[in-house]
């Protein structure tokens, strides 16, 4: 199951950039939440959001999408990424 994207707030819009955590918090140094990539998974997320929509299916059924095709492990993240960004690339 695709643990980050689901588990920490990434597809359901609940993730907040660095400077909105307290310094104690390792969301605050996380670097997916820097400035520049904070914005640039926003905007993934509202590409894939689009894609769901017009497939008629919520953007975590997208993101589960992948794992029930190809049985991607949740240790491979990156490997996950690249398989929705080609099945976003080739209209799936």
């Amino acid at each position: 199951m695709p643990y980050s994207p689901l588990g920490r707030g990434f597809l359901t819009g609940a993730m907040k950039p660095a400077g909105e955590y307290p310094a104690d918090d390792m969301r605050s140094w996380d670097e997916r939440r820097q400035p520049g990539n904070h914005e640039k998974d926003l905007a993934a997320v509202r590409e894939l959001t689009a894609r769901a929509e017009d497939k008629g299916i919520a953007v975590t059924q997208l993101a589960l999408r992948p794992q029930l095709r190809e049985r991607v492990s949740n240790t491979a993240a990156d490997r996950h990424v690249q398989i929705v960004a080609a099945m976003v690339r080739d209209g799936l």
